[in-house]
């Protein structure tokens, strides 16, 4: 039987949950942890879920399934400030040569509005750049189209958020992880502590660019980022003006 539109989703019978991880968000991480406490994972072919592999499989599948009612949703975020800087190491990271004109404040700069206004600015590189791209709207809940959501999405409520600005603390407000052995023996902590997915230390080297990612923002860098991505700092419980170092 051929499959119109392929989704995998990561299940637990067991604890009666379901995960959701974009891109960006700690999901490796996540998808590892996952693996001790009995998720499984589904394919959903021509709306029907069908069990595929008792270990889990790291994915960034952005849907419902039918009766998801039924089921806990466990999601993965990141405050969009820090997702944004994680963008910008990553396409410094891409770069085959460094580049000795780097500035640091002009680059990030630059980089913001390419995400953002690349559509209607020419003055910006690459001007045709697609921003509503898929990646983009898997990540930024109701990102410029609602359409980009599953169904009923802002009616799906998130039981538990896994921010990866918070993790510890996240994950042990899940009842199950929180008393598992898996906790209470460290191998949480230990997990936690790999930070699977950093960009190479190297390359921050090369360019020289700040540690913390509030280092990066000015206010008119913090104002596009929170112009386009309001309704996601919302969803997430995150600060308009995290950004700025307490």
């Amino acid at each position: 039987m051929s499959c119109k539109d392929l989704a995998i989703f990561n299940i637990s019978e067991k604890h009666k949950s379901f995960t959701i991880t974009p891109q960006s968000t700690g999901s490796r991480t996540f998808c590892h942890i996952l693996d001790n406490f009995d998720f499984h994972t589904y394919e959903l072919c021509n709306n029907t879920l069908q069990h595929k592999s008792n270990k889990v499989i790291h994915n960034h599948t952005f849907r419902l399934f039918p009766n998801h009612e039924d089921y806990k949703l466990i999601m993965t975020g990141r405050n969009p400030y820090n997702r944004v800087v994680s963008d910008f190491r990553k396409s410094l990271q891409s770069e085959k040569h460094i580049n000795k004109n780097f500035n640091f404040k002009i680059d990030f700069l630059e980089f913001v509005y390419d995400q953002f206004y690349s559509y209607t600015s020419k003055s910006f590189k690459n001007p045709n750049k697609d921003i509503n791209s898929y990646s983009f709207k898997r990540f930024f809940i109701g990102f410029y189209d609602i359409s980009s959501t599953p169904d009923g999405f802002f009616e799906r409520k998130i039981d538990h958020k896994i921010r990866i600005d918070s993790m510890e603390d996240d994950y042990k407000s899940i009842d199950f992880i929180k008393n598992s052995d898996y906790n209470k023996n460290g191998l949480l902590d230990l997990a936690l502590s790999k930070k699977i997915g950093l960009t190479k230390k190297e390359v921050l080297d090369a360019y020289n660019v700040p540690l913390n990612w509030q280092d990066y923002y000015t206010q008119e860098t913090a104002d596009i980022v929170y112009k386009f991505c309001s309704e996601y700092f919302n969803t997430f419980e995150f600060e308009k003006d995290s950004w700025k170092k307490i």
